[in-house]
């Protein structure tokens, strides 16, 4: 069993720059970033945050935001996406106090980019305007709604009213999961303890795998669209969401040739008409969350309690079919069980059309704001409609700030999209079903590079998918500096090797 390490705390005072005069003498060292680069593998890695590097090896496997968001920075100056998780307003003394046993000197000085000075001032104008401040009375209504839309559920299923219960639990598990996504990014509540709890609770309720989801939601949330590191835009060999898709695979797939050919045809067919096939598979997409959620506790990277999140998902799994159970017949709760979950395909949906259609690369990109901005989007819709989308439609600002209340997210829009064009950045808004159609068009656009005949030259004759150029991937829409993810990396992301031998 692995012990629970309140480790946040630790990690939150290095957003805090060092104001005493350096490191203590003992430790006082300058590291060049050439030799902070070097330090980038599993086994050995540092990063940097303001001004100092630290070393996070060992301590890597207790960040509460998972291990491997601080793997993709490895190497690198993690200032802005650190500054991003850990609002300095939210340090405590405690961290301070023990974060330098992981300082391993000061890094040399050298001139903040422009975006992250732009950064720092955005950080500044949403401390000063209380964007980090939870409104928790929106959350309590919030809960009594819940509860009481639990209780329909019930109710509509003990009447055997299927099709409107099915309708009801979409509406529930939809609502439940933004506030586990909020508790997730510690938006709710704040304290730690109040978001593991109610991130547990959720859990019960929800049953797709709280330390799951922190370990993939906050890796998508630094390498965001990255075709190599973001696992949320991997859907091999179901969805190619960029040409980069078709050579990101693991290396090795350790089964015969033929087995392998055999696969590269079956992905190829269902990535060539993807544009039609993206919203039904949405309706089986619980299913994969069941299958990842008790994956994952043979991990052993469990960030809350394992006990306690075992238990909540087996709590999930009995009131689930307690509640099937009340049905009569085999042909309803078949019907219910099927019904029920295709129901949230919506919030699925919800989920997909904020990064499909934007911007994918390989790789790490270092500036904050133009990685965060040109790899995600917003949709428009009016304020009254903000509690059905659950701040998903302000995408942007919540990749920016992940740790802006939900409430606050239009306001916080108001601030920060003049700040972002200002920079001459894309900041992109359809409608949803503007967002809708772009994604449609985009896996159109990708499908039809995977219908493209199979050439000898590109390794046709090994049954191997044909390698498109990079640059006709996913159009390019900012140059921003790339540090490429590892082939460990790699390996541990590719959600299905499907394509290649």
């Amino acid at each position: 069993m692995v012990a629970h390490v309140k480790t946040e705390d630790l990690l939150s005072s290095l957003s805090a720059p060092n104001t005493k005069g350096g490191l203590p003498k003992k430790m006082s060292k300058t590291i060049s970033w050439e030799e902070l680069a070097l330090h980038k593998s599993p086994s050995d890695l540092w990063i940097a945050i303001h001004g100092v590097a630290y070393d996070v090896t060992e301590w890597a496997k207790f960040h509460p935001g998972g291990w491997r968001l601080l793997e993709f920075y490895g190497g690198m100056d993690a200032s802005e996406p650190f500054l991003a998780y850990h609002a300095p307003s939210q340090s405590k003394s405690r961290a301070t106090a023990r974060m330098p046993g992981l300082a391993i000197g000061n890094m040399e000085a050298r001139q903040q980019t422009e975006q992250q000075v732009v950064f720092a001032q955005m950080d500044k104008a949403m401390t000063d305007a209380g964007m980090y401040k939870p409104n928790h009375g929106n959350y309590y209504f919030l809960y009594t709604y819940l509860v009481s839309l639990f209780a329909l559920i019930w109710y509509l299923v003990i009447h055997r009213h299927i099709v409107l219960a099915s309708i009801a639990i979409g509406c529930f598990w939809g609502q439940l999961s933004f506030v586990g996504h909020d508790s997730g990014h510690r938006s709710a509540h704040i304290t730690r303890k109040s978001e593991d709890w109610l991130g547990v609770i959720v859990n019960a309720f929800l049953g797709i795998g709280l330390s799951h989801w922190v370990d993939n939601h906050n890796s998508h949330h630094g390498p965001v669209n990255s075709s190599d590191c973001d696992p949320e835009v991997q859907f091999m060999p179901f969805i190619a969401t960029s040409t980069l898709h078709f050579d990101h695979t693991q290396p090795k797939l350790m089964q015969p040739k033929t087995v392998q050919r055999q696969l590269s045809l079956i992905s190829r067919m269902l990535v060539s008409y993807q544009h039609y096939s993206f919203i039904p598979l949405l309706l089986f997409a619980r299913y994969k969350f069941y299958v990842q959620a008790l994956a994952h506790f043979n991990s052993r990277k469990i960030y809350v309690h394992r006990n306690a999140e075992f238990a909540a998902q087996l709590f999930f799994f009995a009131w689930f079919a307690l509640l099937t159970a009340q049905l009569p017949t085999w042909t309803e709760r078949i019907a219910w069980i099927v019904l029920s979950h295709a129901a949230d395909w919506i919030l699925f949906l919800q989920t997909v059309i904020t990064h499909f259609p934007r911007d994918i690369r390989p790789g790490v990109q270092t500036e904050w704001i133009e990685a965060q901005s040109v790899g995600t989007l917003n949709w428009s819709c009016p304020a009254w409609m903000d509690w059905y989308h659950g701040g998903l439609h302000f995408q942007i600002e919540h990749h920016l700030f992940p740790r802006i209340c939900r409430h606050n997210l239009r306001r916080a829009s108001a601030i920060l999209r003049p700040m972002v064009e200002e920079l001459g950045v894309d900041y992109h808004i359809p409608t949803f079903f503007g967002a809708i159609a772009e994604t449609f068009d985009s896996l159109k656009e990708v499908a039809m590079e995977a219908r493209k005949p199979i050439r000898a030259d590109c390794g046709g004759a090994d049954g191997k998918f044909p390698m498109q150029p990079v640059a006709s991937a996913t159009p390019a829409v900012v140059s921003a500096p790339v540090t490429m993810c590892s082939e460990s990396k790699l390996r541990r992301l590719s959600v299905v090797a499907a394509l290649g031998a």
